[in-house]
């Protein structure tokens, strides 16, 4: 029979993975203040998350820093692609809005669907810039972040309705918690995310297989 784990020791790790996921949610806002930034802020918040959890990193920020540094250019270029796409989108859907016509209504549905998808791919973009899942160009960024989030659709949709629910929670009950918020959602994330990578790696994996069985 194993023996238990002391309580001293319970309690000591405990108490460093709420601070790890406090300053990686704090400075992870504090790095996205410029706006442009928040890509490379959440990418570096998904390595170091990974780093710490996975492979029982100390101190998570030891990573972050790196991170944020190391993918700052092709996680900003990603990020101020969909900030201008989900732009046009929301302004698409107030402008349609305004009328009453059968051609609103179909923008309205249109709009509305390109900015859920923009989002719902942008969930995964940190993945594929954090895992470098594919080379360091925005257009490919996209394309393979697209072709994972369809490929794990459940995945991917558990991660966009685990950040919509934390955050409609944390505004409604918890707003002095809403600096921590980000390290929450990446903590929470985590799981959901190792399984989409196995699915996926697996797919790709099979995929070349067959091109190779073929040739």
């Amino acid at each position: 029979m194993m023996e238990k784990e002391p309580f001293e020791n319970r309690m000591n790790k405990l108490a460093g993975r709420l601070t790890n996921i406090v300053l990686l949610g704090f400075f992870t806002l504090v790095c996205s203040l410029p706006v442009f930034t928040a890509g490379a802020a959440f990418t570096a918040l998904y390595v170091s998350m990974k780093q710490y959890l996975k492979y029982e990193e100390d101190k998570a920020l030891r990573i972050f820093f790196p991170a944020f540094k190391e993918r700052f250019w092709i996680s900003t270029k990603v990020f101020l692609v969909h900030l201008v796409l989900i732009a046009i989108f929301v302004w698409d859907l107030l402008y349609y809005r305004t009328g009453n016509s059968t051609i609103d209504y179909i923008g309205q549905a249109g709009s509305f669907s390109l900015l859920m998808l923009s989002i719902f791919e942008l969930t995964v973009v940190f993945v594929v810039i954090g895992e470098e899942l594919c080379e360091n160009k925005a257009l490919v960024v996209i394309r393979t972040a697209l072709d994972m989030a369809f490929s794990c659709f459940k995945e991917s949709a558990s991660l966009l309705g685990l950040t919509i629910a934390a955050i409609v929670i944390c505004v409604v009950l918890l707003r002095p918690f809403i600096l921590v918020l980000p390290g929450v959602i990446a903590y929470l994330h985590y799981p959901i995310i190792e399984k989409m990578l196995e699915r996926y790696r697996f797919q790709v994996n099979h995929k070349q297989y067959l091109k190779r069985e073929k040739k």
